[in-house]
């Protein structure tokens, strides 16, 4: 009977725990790639907040996601331009998220000083970029394009064109 509890406990454990996948996010100055600590960063899902933390003194965070969910993470300080990005695993079955444990993302997001008078709604309105699961891979990936167009829209904002 002992033998059959510690058996159920320990697969109770393991799911709970299998279930979860790790999102790394790194938050760092713009213009001096220095790291920042004791930013914001929020996961919200379509219900709304899940969490909100604090980056540590090395400006990471590490968020623990639920497979076949869709998250907005937001990453937010005083005097800085608020930036987010989505994480899509809804193509994250939870059986795929536990005969891959090592399911695993990261971002290093750029924070720029918000300067009165610029115009800053896309940057604020449209993420940095959308990370999701392929079928072949088990670190989530970006798209390139978006990230693209938004590195060259925030280049246009510092210019002053």
């Amino acid at each position: 009977m002992l033998r059959c509890v510690f058996t159920a406990f320990f697969l109770m454990t393991f799911l709970s725990y299998g279930q979860e996948l790790t999102f790394e996010v790194r938050v760092v100055d713009s213009s001096t790639q220095a790291r920042l600590p004791g930013m914001n960063i929020s996961a919200y899902q379509e219900n709304g907040l899940v969490e909100t933390m604090l980056t540590d003194s090395l400006g990471v965070v590490t968020l623990k996601l639920t497979p076949e969910k869709e998250y907005k993470i937001v990453v937010s300080a005083s005097q800085k331009v608020t930036r987010f990005f989505n994480v899509d695993l809804t193509n994250c079955s939870l059986e795929k998220a536990l005969m891959f444990s090592g399911i695993s993302g990261s971002c290093q997001v750029s924070l720029f000083l918000e300067r009165e008078g610029v115009d800053y709604s896309y940057v604020t309105n449209n993420p940095i970029t959308r990370f999701y699961l392929t079928d072949r891979e088990i670190f989530l990936a970006f798209d390139p394009e978006l990230a693209g167009k938004m590195v060259r829209e925030i280049e246009r904002i510092q210019s002053g064109h």
